[in-house]
């Protein structure tokens, strides 16, 4: 007589990485600290998968109901396309899956986490440095094709290097065609190049191995600093090892620089919710990484991995949602309430602390009362690069104020973030969850028109650059009813404010 047992593993829910080679992955060290931490009942592998092989891997998995989807590592970025059932845009416009998720019905979704992935770690500089970007890029695979859409994105001027120089050609013109980038060979790349920074004081550039080169068991990447700007960031995706001979040259050579585990956790952290539909706290992410790599990804003994700091929900809605009144609501119940447009006005009004600088950049646009505003809307409106001059002068202030906000506020179950343009402007990834204010379309319509100054082609071309409320509310944690009465937008506060935990 024999007996059946059935492993427990067998029966989790469950996410891979595949690739080839694959046995160097950390994803599965990731990704199974987070199930550990959070408690999930669900597990994570990597699994060697032959470039011949995949159509038949996919097939497999797609029939299995556990399956939630895997990450993709090379040389599949690119293979995977036409497996799959649907791309969402991003990864269309990629042309690589870098994250393959089995919807409930067994069709395959691809995207792409590498983009976001990769800008995190570099936000902070992004958001301080606006004019003369530069980037020189190794690499036409799959992760060098989302690196160069993301820094294209973020208006750089893009140096791509490639063993053929015509294809890395071919990769700029698909993905920036309007671009006024550059391809160049290997060998160019790695020489002493002239990087004519001379005459762009104050210049951004970024020098990124987006190939294999340097990963072990390949070749190393030479590369000669001696002419490279001195403000310039040394970026190296290679996760093994982690410290690579090209990033070990730059340090010596006294550069900043970005190892491969920064965007490793970036990209992670949203495939992660993709698969086993947990939110993480992206700050308690890197807290974790930092200093436990590569054996683990456990904190050290006795140390506890909770944020010093409140729970954060960010508030945000479309024009003429109510935003400001819900925000209200919060402060009426206790809660610790962050405006931003209020503190952008306090930081330019009189004797604001911004005056200096902004009169600097936008000579006249300051007087007693602080910054005239209608004259500073003329010096920046339709003009991109002068707009990203004044988002850098405001900006880190903002966030500046902000850090103190919140650790003023340490004690705090939670604290709010009222930010108009939470998604458009990417904040959304500095909270732990979003409140999106909504009402219906001829509610919000009339509540607009009513505003002194206000017309229809002013509403429509404000709601053109504003995220759509549908999408809005598709990704948000919460949503918050304003087209009812006030007392039952008022009931929805008092009840969420409940549900995370209460007020001080």
């Amino acid at each position: 007589m024999s007996t059946s047992m059935t492993n427990e593993a067998d029966v989790l829910p469950y996410a891979e990485v595949i690739g080839d080679p694959i046995a160097q992955s950390k994803s599965p060290v990731i990704h199974g600290f987070w199930i550990e931490k959070l408690g999930l009942s669900a597990r994570y592998d990597h699994c060697h998968v032959r470039l011949e092989d995949l159509e038949d891997y996919l097939a497999r998995r797609r029939a299995d109901p556990l399956w939630r989807g895997c990450n993709v590592t090379m040389p599949h970025k690119l293979a995977v396309l036409p497996l799959l059932d649907r791309l969402e845009p991003i990864a269309e416009s990629i042309g690589a899956v870098n994250t393959i998720v089995r919807e409930d019905d067994g069709t395959l979704t691809g995207t792409n986490t590498d983009a976001p992935g990769f800008l995190e770690p570099l936000r902070a500089t992004l958001d301080k440095t606006h004019l003369f970007r530069m980037a020189r890029v190794l690499g036409t695979g799959g992760a060098a094709r989302a690196i160069v859409a993301a820094l294209a994105r973020e208006h750089f001027t893009i140096v791509l290097a490639g063993r053929n120089p015509e294809k890395a050609r071919a990769m700029l013109d698909e993905l920036d065609p309007e671009g006024e980038h550059h391809a160049i060979s290997l060998d160019h790349f790695a020489d002493a190049n002239d990087f004519a920074f001379d005459d762009r004081q104050g210049c951004f550039d970024l020098i990124v191995n987006a190939s294999p080169l340097g990963m072990t068991g390949q070749p190393p990447l030479a590369f000669d600093f001696s002419h490279a700007p001195p403000a310039s960031v040394v970026y190296d995706i290679v996760t093994s090892p982690l410290e690579t001979d090209f990033l070990t040259a730059a340090q010596e050579a006294g550069f900043a620089t970005v190892d491969g585990l920064s965007m490793l956790i970036g990209q992670a952290d949203v495939a992660f919710e993709r698969f086993f539909g947990a939110k993480l706290r992206a700050r308690t992410t890197r807290n974790c990484a930092r200093g436990f790599w590569p054996d683990t990804l456990a904190p050290p003994q006795g140390e506890e991995i909770a944020m010093a700091r409140p729970r954060i929900l960010g508030l945000t809605g479309s024009i003429g949602m109510g935003k400001s009144t819900v925000a209200s609501m919060f402060r009426d119940e206790g809660v610790p309430v962050f405006d931003a447009d209020a503190e952008v006005h306090a930081l330019q009004g009189p004797g604001g602390d911004l005056l200096g600088a902004i009169e600097s950049a936008f000579p006249g646009t300051t007087g007693p009362d602080g910054v005239d505003r209608a004259a500073l809307g003329a010096a920046v409106f339709g003009d991109t690069e002068a707009l990203a001059r004044l988002e850098a002068i405001v900006h880190p202030a903002v966030a500046t104020r902000r850090e103190a906000f919140v650790a003023a506020n340490a004690g705090c179950p939670f604290v709010v973030f009222d930010i108009p343009l939470l998604y458009e402007k990417g904040g959304y990834r500095d909270v732990d969850a979003v409140a999106v204010v909504s009402a219906p379309a001829d509610i919000q319509r009339e509540r607009v028109l009513a505003r002194p100054g206000m017309n229809e082609e002013k509403f429509e071309r404000i709601l053109k650059l504003q995220v759509s409320d549908a999408e809005k509310r598709a990704r948000a944690d919460h949503v918050i009813d304003t087209g009812t009465s006030l007392e039952e937008t008022r009931a929805q506060v008092h009840a969420l404010v409940t549900a995370l935990g209460g007020a001080e």
